[in-house]
Order: structure tokens, then C-alpha cells, then sequence
């Protein structure tokens, strides 16, 4: 799950190098000649002409980000090139819910993940009929202090997995 974090990631790090603002447009940015960060020859015209408006100390976190999407595997890259364009096509909506999401995750602790990553693993184990009886569980029980918004939990059956139907 944490490669697909990565993936989600550079995927929404290219969406805001993608969707952001020019600097001359941004209030006190800068772009002093003194500053100036070299850009790779490798980079995209459209991600070149973004960057070279953009204040230097904005640009060389997303050369580092470029770089780090750059040495990942092809698979990966081509994973995340494609996550990029299923963002692109959400609904606003679902990209709040998305990027809220992913807030969620980053503040979680390393316990939290874990934990969030083993029940997805028995998730991904339960058979379809399996999945839609915890989902109508899940849309009867009462909300509790902590649980993801009405568009679905978080994680499916964060809790609601016993440890016995881990030996599937």
C-alpha cells in the first residue's frame, strides 16, 4: 500500500505543478536572477515554462519531487502517470475527498498505518459477497468519534475484520 501512497502522491504533486499559479501572480514571490535554479533539459515545455516562473525556492522542491518521480521504476512511473489522469478526470469533489484523504494518512501514526494496511490486506482477501455483508454493516452501524465522512470508511473494515478470518 505504501507504493500506491507514492503513486497518489507524485500524482498529486503533478496535478499542483500542473494547476499552479504562476509566481508573477502570487503576492511577494520572487524570482531574483541571483536565485535562479537550473532546469533539466528532460523537463516537459509545460512543466518548463510553469517552472521558470516560479520563486527559486519553489522550484528546487519540485525539481527534487521531478527527480524522485524520474528514479522511480518505469512500472511505477506508468502507474503514476496513470493515476494522474484519473485525478485529472475527477469531479472536484471527489478530488477534495481525495486530498483529504491523504491528509488523513500523513497525519496518521506509524501504528495507525499498519494497522490500516493489515485490515486492507484482509479486505482485499474476502470474497465479493463477503465484502458487500461488512459494507451493509458498515451503513448500519452508528458513526463513531473518529470515522471517515459519509462517503465510506477510510479503510474498508478497519474494525470490523476479525483476527480469525485473517487464515484465508
Amino acid at each position: 500500500m505504501s507504493a500506491r501512497l507514492l503513486i497518489l502522491a507524485s500524482a498529486l504533486t503533478g496535478f499542483a505543478l500542473l494547476s499552479a499559479t504562476p509566481a508573477e501572480a502570487r503576492p511577494g514571490s520572487t524570482n531574483a536572477p541571483n536565485e535562479d535554479v537550473q532546469l533539466p533539459k528532460d523537463l516537459p515545455p509545460r512543466l518548463r515554462e510553469k517552472m521558470a516562473k516560479m520563486p527559486p525556492a519553489e522550484r528546487q522542491k519540485l525539481l527534487e519531487r521531478w527527480q524522485q518521480f524520474r528514479d522511480l521504476p518505469a512500472e511505477q512511473r506508468k502507474q503514476a502517470n496513470l493515476n494522474f489522469q484519473k485525478f485529472r478526470n475527477m469531479s472536484p469533489q471527489e478530488r477534495e475527498q481525495l486530498k483529504q484523504r491523504l491528509q488523513q494518512w500523513q497525519s496518521m501514526s506509524p501504528e495507525e498505518k499498519k494497522r490500516l494496511q493489515e485490515n486492507f490486506q484482509r479486505w482485499k482477501q474476502l470474497s465479493p459477497q463477503e465484502r458487500e455483508e461488512m459494507r451493509k454493516r458498515h451503513a448500519q452501524r452508528p458513526p463513531a468519534a473518529g470515522d471517515a465522512p459519509s462517503g465510506g470508511p477510510l479503510a474498508p473494515a478497519v474494525k470490523a475484520v476479525p483476527a480469525a478470518s485473517q487464515s484465508r
